[in-house]
């Protein structure tokens, strides 16, 4: 059984994009920090303690950061 969360920790970690993300999404400039960042935020979104959990309101900011030109 595989730890998706932990998975996807080390993915951060040891930046495995190529093991990630989808070659054709690879093909557009500057989407592997995109992605990275919303990776990240999955993975807040699946802390362990409940309470290092971001509110919805929380996600849908950083989703709009990761979103925006200024965060690239």
């Amino acid at each position: 059984m595989v730890n998706l969360p932990r998975w996807g920790q080390l993915v951060v970690r040891e930046e495995w994009k190529s093991k990630v993300f989808d070659v054709e999404l690879m093909r557009f400039q500057n989407i592997q920090e995109e992605m990275m960042q919303v990776l990240q935020i999955g993975l807040a979104c699946v802390a362990q303690v409940p309470e290092n959990r971001p509110t919805i309101h929380q996600v849908v900011r950083m989703m709009e950061q990761a979103a925006s030109p200024a965060a690239v």
